[in-house]
């Protein structure tokens, strides 16, 4: 993370095109073998055939970060520019515009310009369908516009498409502006029109559509019917004189309803919120018991009492589920979490259960407590080397069918003429070689504490 910016700052970029834009392709391999200065015959030359892929008609929800302003959003939007934030930074030039442009412009349409509708392939026009390569019975969403006019006023010029266009990075850290993505890169696709308030709240649908081989947008004849566009995402929002700002919002918001404890509309009536800031709710159970219970919210002071323990207070129980839920909506998260239980999961697999190993030692060792080597003593344990005479590491390798060369470490039988404990080192020697086969760093060795020893 050392590259990233700081956090609650952005790096901007022009562009982020892949080394390879989406389409088909042939790697062709071929050897040339010289012998004395002469060329011998080659073996024939290898084709191998791939495709790269990107979207095509439409947008996965995942590939669309955010919006601005929100869906179904309602505010003062006159003064801001409208804006999809894409997941992937490489997406806009994934695929080809005309003249090398990326491929994906935004569009604000207001109501009565155009109307977005569910369609075909069909629709699009002929050499648009050609160099899509998708079936005309391929379905598509399609923006309409009312004519060849409105369609000229809404489009950006040809060179405004990769001013319109950038990538921008922050730091992951930020949740503010990273959210929940793994990477800290996006990319930004701006419109060229501002939502205008025209009075009664004007309703605008801004549509992301695909510029792939669409040379004909710029030569349109603005007295003739406009094509139909590949809209590839859209949302909808309306435009007012004041309001629907997140100032807006925060100056609005009433401080009273934060007050402890708040008085009803009606003296009569009991408090709709008791002196703890609880207010009282019907729950049902998993069995569709009602029961009376108490909560107060995450924005309600604390007060002089503390949050209770009583079943029928909720608050913390609520508190709690809302941090699981967060936390399983947050795949960076999710991901740490992962690599951490299987890094648990390894150290714990890796160790040899203490407990275990002194039940079958007993016959060998006695009822002596036995206490951990560490691995680097290894090379200079041995027999005799401060350890019981029954005991000996090995250093040597094996392998075996199917198994990787690793450290085998095993009890000596051969020192012992018990038969017992022959079976019983053996049998040991056994399952601590196919425990620890592979995982040697986390190996251990077992002794006495009063038989000193390395550490």
């Amino acid at each position: 993370m050392s590259d990233m910016p700081a956090v609650g700052s952005i790096r901007l970029y022009d562009e982020a095109r892949p080394s390879l834009p989406a389409g088909d392709y042939v790697l062709e391999s071929a050897l040339a073998i010289e012998q004395g200065g002469g060329p011998l015959d080659a073996p024939p030359a290898h084709r191998m055939f791939f495709s790269v892929q990107a979207p095509l008609l439409r947008l996965e929800p995942g590939d669309v970060a955010d919006c601005h302003p929100a869906p179904q959003a309602r505010g003062s939007f006159a003064n801001q520019l409208p804006h999809a934030v894409l997941g992937r930074r490489s997406l806009p030039w994934e695929r080809s515009g005309p003249g090398g442009i990326p491929w994906l412009a935004l569009l604000v349409v207001a109501q009565g310009e155009g109307l977005v509708e569910a369609g075909t392939v069909a629709g699009l026009p002929q050499p648009v369908r050609a160099a899509l390569g998708a079936p005309d019975t391929a379905p598509a969403t399609l923006l309409r516009c009312t004519s060849g006019q409105v369609l000229y006023d809404l489009l950006p010029e040809r060179a405004e498409v990769p001013l319109l266009t950038h990538v921008r990075q922050v730091n992951l850290r930020d949740s503010t502006l990273a959210g929940a993505d793994d990477d800290g890169w996006f990319a930004v696709v701006t419109a060229n029109r501002l939502p205008l308030y025209t009075g009664k709240g004007t309703a605008y649908t801004a549509c992301l559509v695909s510029l792939q081989a669409r040379d004909d947008l710029w030569l349109l004849d603005r007295n003739a019917p406009a094509p139909a566009l590949l809209v590839l995402h859209a949302w909808s929002f309306v435009s007012t004189a004041t309001g629907g700002t997140f100032e807006d919002m925060m100056r609005a918001l009433s401080v009273q309803g934060f007050a402890l404890p708040l008085a009803a509309a009606d003296p009569a009536a009991p408090a709709p919120v008791d002196a703890a800031g609880c207010v009282p709710l019907q729950r049902r159970d998993r069995h569709g018991e009602p029961h009376d219970v108490r909560y107060r919210g995450p924005l309600r002071g604390l007060g002089e009492q503390p949050f209770s323990v009583e079943e029928a207070d909720i608050s913390r129980a609520s508190a709690v589920e809302l941090g699981r839920l967060l936390g399983n909506a947050d795949a960076r998260f999710l991901r740490e979490v992962v690599v951490w239980h299987r890094a648990a999961e390894a150290r714990e697999r890796g160790l040899v259960n203490i407990k275990r190993l002194t039940e079958a030692l007993k016959p060998l060792l006695g009822e002596g407590p036995i206490r951990p080597v560490r691995p680097r003593a290894l090379a200079r344990a041995g027999p005799g080397a401060g350890q019981p005479a029954a005991m000996s590491a090995s250093t040597s390798a094996i392998s075996g069918a199917g198994t990787p060369t690793a450290m085998s470490m095993f009890i000596n039988a051969s020192t012992s003429t018990s038969t017992t404990t022959r079976a019983v080192a053996g049998a040991l020697s056994q399952h601590i070689a196919a425990r620890l086969a592979g995982d040697l760093p986390r190996a251990r060795l077992w002794q006495r504490p009063e038989e000193g020893g390395p550490e």
